[in-house]
């Protein structure tokens, strides 16, 4: 017996974000739960963790921020695939000097195009199987 495919998460405060992003992934093979709070994915992962095989999220966003967001889900799942999203150029190494503590596999820059949201989540969440 095989188990079911995790989920993907994704978090931003902007819905268009969200919904593109999880279209997307579904065209892809993949399930994707999509959060515009914080508030409202960490308390659906504090529930559910085990459901998620990788975190998308954005680092700025009102009240609850990405890095925030992403240490209550580390104290949840510190093993976690966690990608965050920006709309600032920034690259992985100038991230990890700026805030070392914070464990990132990816840090991407937005927009980001279908192509690489599936291959973000093949590199992370793992191959779908076609039926």
């Amino acid at each position: 017996m095989t188990s079911p495919r995790k989920a993907i998460m994704i978090v931003d405060d902007e819905s268009d974000v969200v919904s593109s992003a999880k279209l997307a992934l579904k065209a892809h093979g993949y399930h994707a739960d999509g959060f515009t709070e914080p508030e409202k994915a960490l308390e659906e992962f504090r529930k559910n963790y085990e459901k998620y095989s990788l975190i998308l999220c954005d680092i700025r966003m009102p009240g609850t921020g990405g890095f925030e967001f992403a240490r209550n889900v580390r104290m949840i799942n510190a093993d976690i695939p966690f990608v965050f999203m920006t709309a600032f150029e920034i690259n992985k190494s100038e991230f990890s000097q700026i805030f070392p503590s914070t464990q990132v596999a990816e840090l991407v820059t937005k927009p980001i195009s279908n192509v690489q949201l599936a291959s973000i989540a093949k590199k992370y969440a793992g191959r779908i199987l076609q039926h």
